[in-house]
């Protein structure tokens, strides 16, 4: 898939300041009375769980690096330690020539389900699917929202008055949602320009279409999202451009007033999403889509919180009808 890239001001104002994040604090050269602590020696996780070290320094502000003896079983970035796989490291913290040590223990999580099955539905409308996936599909495609880079595209939002993509795009490992396909899935962290951003836009008159029909039955229609992640950071999703309470959140609420939906396990499984499109109804009611310039308008957009190295990881992204 090609990735475009685009800066939208107007989306997320009040929400997203996309500014310089930087990956460790900033100070003046080591001296010989710097002393630095930490506030817990150990730490017992599971698989996917996160647990904030705070280091004390003295002088105040002396830069800390942070390092993992054994990163494949656990990381720290600032601080906060990810457990990835079953096993013991440990987390180091260093201030001029002093440091500190944190023993880690990361013992096995609950996994999530290895395969899913396609939803059953009467019609689908699909974003991101495997092949295979849309060949079970079949005839019962409605509208296809799958990017072509033509008059359907995916958009990697960029920093204003840079060329910087505030999502790094990364290789997938491991295999899809629905258990097809190695790497065949969107994998994307957050970069160091604060809260990351991107979404899907189509056709405006597809767009209609899709909102006409769920505004007839909105008791029947689902959005269906599978995530997988191994940290703790949460998302917010848009539907059809800055629709007032067309957005919910997946994991820790990022803005005020949105609908928190829950969360999943953060063990690097997939888990999916059903989100019910009746809960939006009263903001979909009498909606008519505004397309840009292009006759495009965005259907499904998203943010990420402004954490350096925060995954986003998804799949199996499709509208249906039961």
């Amino acid at each position: 898939m090609k990735t475009n890239k685009l800066f939208l001001a107007a989306i997320f104002v009040a929400a997203v300041s996309l500014v310089g994040c930087k990956g460790k604090n900033e100070a003046e050269a080591p001296s010989t009375d710097v002393s630095i602590t930490l506030d817990k020696s150990a730490l017992q996780l599971k698989e996917g769980e996160s647990a904030l070290l705070t280091a004390t320094v003295t002088p105040a502000g002396t830069a800390v690096e942070w390092i993992s003896l054994h990163p494949a079983i656990a990381t720290v970035s600032n601080g906060l330690v990810t457990a990835v796989a079953e096993g013991n490291t440990t987390i180091i913290a260093t201030a001029g020539s002093q440091r500190a040590i944190c023993s880690v223990q990361v013992g096995k999580g609950e996994e999530g389900k290895t395969s899913y099955e396609l939803k059953e539905a009467s019609a689908y409308y699909p974003i991101f699917v495997d092949e295979t996936t849309r060949g079970k599909m079949g005839d019962k495609i409605a509208i296809d929202f799958a990017v072509d880079d033509q008059t359907k595209h995916f958009w990697n939002w960029i920093i204003e008055g840079t060329e910087i993509c505030t999502y790094e795009t990364v290789t997938p490992t491991g295999r899809n949602f629905y258990d097809n396909e190695d790497g065949e899935y969107m994998a994307m962290v957050v970069g160091n320009g604060g809260w990351a951003g991107g979404g899907y836009d189509a056709p405006q008159a597809d767009i209609q279409a899709l909102v006409d029909a769920i505004n007839a039955e909105p008791d029947k229609f689902f959005f269906h999202i599978g995530m997988r992640a191994t940290d703790g950071y949460g998302h917010l999703f848009y539907f059809f451009g800055q629709q007032k309470g067309c957005h919910f959140c997946v994991g820790s609420k990022v803005y005020d007033g949105t609908n928190l939906i829950g969360d999943f396990k953060r063990d690097g499984y997939w888990h999916e999403f059903d989100v019910p499109m009746s809960q939006f109804a009263e903001a979909l009611s009498g909606l008519e889509i505004k397309p840009d310039e292009t006759g495009a308008a965005y259907y499904l957009s998203f943010l990420t919180q402004g954490v350096a190295g925060a995954q986003l990881n998804y799949d199996a992204v499709y509208f249906y009808k039961k």
